[in-house]
């Protein structure tokens, strides 16, 4: 939301603005033990749960966070770069 505000005052004072929000499609690291405990892959074990392909749950999940700032009457970015479109694999 605070993007947002700030995208609308730096339009409303003429600045051209392009927005760039980030997608996160990917689970954290194995080895990530700081944010999981069991040091498992979030988004491999939600897949594994409901016998998905985890690609479906991060798009599924891209739909719910864009329906989300749609929702609240946010202006959407004018780019949404996935992470996996940037990550070495």
């Amino acid at each position: 939301m605070l993007a947002d505000l700030l995208r609308r005052v730096f339009e409303s004072q003429g600045r051209r603005v392009t927005q760039v929000m980030n997608i996160t499609d990917v689970g954290h690291l194995t080895e990530d033990d700081a944010a999981d405990a069991t040091g498992e892959d979030k988004l491999q074990k939600e897949a594994a749960r409901r016998k998905l392909d985890p690609w479906q749950i991060a798009r599924e999940e891209e739909r719910n966070f864009k329906d989300d700032l749609a929702a609240l009457g946010i202006v959407p970015a004018h780019h949404y770069p996935r992470a996996t479109g940037h990550v070495p694999r």
